[in-house]
């Protein structure tokens, strides 16, 4: 596509640059800049709206700039910055992203800090958001506390209201859109973002199939002493004190006022422990093993070795090992039989090997963005290719090589939990690493009209939550043995983790809820058997090591039987 941008000239976007799709165009980004193009330009905003945004100075508003035409000269779009590599920000709801980044509290206080003083920007020139819902953030992924704000164009300046919003963030009390009604949407992703729940959800006894709107209308939340909430929800005493009250305030009695001053101070509150002593139950018998001086991240297990990240150390099983650098990823090569601390470092990949842990890192020549371990093999993103790493090791230094190469869009493709997810001109792809030197390419259409927040995949099952409005629906697709065909199976409105494990013996098992176990073989049309069990707990992140199941919260682990 060519087309002419105002004080440009003319250019040329190719596929290689698409970024993503919506509802109004399509957006590429190519020397720097970001280009969005209307589906419609009769849909294109007016340049006099473009000039009332213009008085937006800071640089986390992402806001249209120079104008787009086509080379006969119609109005199809507008030329803005670029976002720095991001995140979407439903991400940030999810403790299993917060773990595996190792992100603390501090650092989505300093995030909930940034947006709030985005929006005061925009308030001080008379602009409001309307729909400042969680899709219209972007989160930077250096340190993960700037968001930047996109869809700039749909807000509500002076001479051109608005009106679409997200119900999921309406204020349903509101007879207009207003700097307060801002704040409220406001409230409701500061919720998700302290305890990682939308402040309308849990269970309560009086709304037992109330929609999400009718318990907003009825200021019915979470911080009701009525309502359950699951317990994977983060512990209420992350949210600061000053917040805390505040979202009392709104959410169950209706009051309405721009946020408090975070003043770093932290609610202290009479709460029962997540961790408690387990005890076996109807279908199954449950046994602490252990427990770490840090929280627990992640478990993986290949071969003989056992391997648990926590935020302090990684502890390595059957070598005896404790390591203290977490920001390290532990690779065993299967050939060799050597294990090898890898990690990014200055876009390179670098390494030492676990016997000479006290080493400084080893320079190779491949350059890497991102890399991923899945199922012991070692994969790397860099720029529009994806690849295997594989280890030549003669006895005297090992040299990493890059042994198979796959193409991808770097714009539109995001490396995820074992999988690869890509949105090709609004199509979803998914690359799936199934075995050495082998990656399945697989289109799934029934993901094309969801935004991908998070994705895991193990042996064949691939687990990926979707947001498309105000919902989070849960996708869970089985493959056949050729990576062909799928099953796939869609829950409704669930909550974005993805909990589960697939054993070597073909049994796959998940929580995706409280009181409810599920088991399925992963094969196509294999029949779910769910285990209604009040032991069971959506804060138990399962693990397994070979065939034993287990499951860790915070820093104890377990060990999980059926009767």
């Amino acid at each position: 596509m060519k087309v002419l941008v105002q004080g440009k000239g003319q250019v040329s976007l190719l596929d290689s640059n698409f970024v993503a799709q919506g509802g109004e165009g399509k957006v590429y980004v190519k020397g720097g800049r970001a280009y969005k193009i209307f589906h419609d330009p009769k849909t294109m905003i007016p340049e006099e709206k473009i000039r009332e945004l213009s008085v937006l100075t800071k640089n986390t508003i992402i806001k249209p700039e120079n104008l787009i035409y086509t080379t006969k000269n119609t109005l199809i779009g507008f030329m803005m910055q670029t976002v720095p590599q991001s995140i979407p920000l439903p991400r940030m709801f999810t403790s299993a992203y917060l773990n595996r980044k190792t992100l603390n509290n501090d650092t989505v206080t300093k995030l909930v800090t940034n947006i709030k003083d985005t929006i005061s920007h925009v308030h001080d020139h008379d602009i409001i958001m309307v729909d400042g819902n969680e899709l219209n953030y972007l989160i930077e992924t250096r340190k993960h506390t700037t968001a930047y704000c996109i869809d700039v164009n749909s807000w509500q300046t002076p001479n051109y209201p608005a009106t679409v919003i997200m119900p999921s963030i309406r204020d349903w009390h509101a007879t207009e859109f207003t700097e307060i009604s801002d704040w409220f949407s406001f409230a409701v992703i500061a919720c998700q973002l302290f305890i990682g729940i939308h402040p309308y959800k849990g269970k309560n006894s009086h709304f037992k199939r109330a929609t999400l709107e009718e318990r907003m209308r009825a200021n019915v939340s979470i911080f009701n002493p009525e309502t359950r909430v699951p317990g994977a929800v983060r512990d209420f005493t992350n949210i600061p004190k000053s917040y805390y009250d505040w979202f009392k305030e709104v959410f169950e009695n209706g009051y309405r006022s721009t946020p408090p001053d975070m003043k770093g101070q932290y609610i202290i509150l009479p709460i029962t422990p997540i961790i408690t002593t387990h005890t076996g139950s109807k279908y199954f018998t449950i046994q602490q093993l252990n427990d770490y001086p840090g929280d627990i991240i992640d478990c993986t297990y290949f071969g003989r070795q056992y391997i648990i990240y926590t935020k302090k150390d990684v502890v390595i099983y059957n070598n005896n090992s404790y390591i203290k650098d977490t920001t390290s990823k532990v690779f065993s090569h299967s050939m060799s039989q050597k294990t090898f601390l890898v990690k990014t470092k200055d876009e390179s990949l670098v390494y030492r090997s676990l016997e000479d842990s006290q080493s400084p890192y080893h320079s190779t020549n491949i350059k890497v963005e991102k890399t991923m371990i899945y199922e012991n093999r070692l994969y790397g993103v860099n720029k529009d290719r994806f690849f295997e790493i594989d280890v030549l090791d003669t006895g005297s230094k090992p040299t990493f090589y890059i042994l198979n190469t796959w193409e991808i869009f770097n714009n539109s493709t995001e490396m995820l939990d074992g999988v690869l997810c890509s949105s090709i001109l609004g199509k979803t792809h998914l690359y799936l690493p199934y075995a050495p030197n082998k990656c399945a390419i697989v289109a799934i259409p029934e993901l094309d009209k969801y935004k991908i927040i998070d994705a895991k995949c193990r042996d064949r099952v691939c687990m990926i939550i979707g947001q498309s409005g105000s919902k989070y629906d849960k996708f869970i697709i089985v493959f056949d043995e050729n990576f062909k065909k799928y099953d796939i199976r869609i829950l409704k409105d669930a909550d974005n983790m993805l909990n589960f494990i697939c054993l070597p013996n073909g049994l796959t098992i998940s929580i995706h809820e409280d009181g409810a176990l599920e088991m399925f073989r992963a094969k196509a049309s294999s029949d779910v058997q769910v285990y209604k069990d009040s032991a069971i707990k959506s804060s138990m992140t399962l693990a397994h090591e070979g065939n034993i199941v287990r499951f860790y919260e915070m820093n104890r682990m377990y060990q999980l039987k059926m009767k």
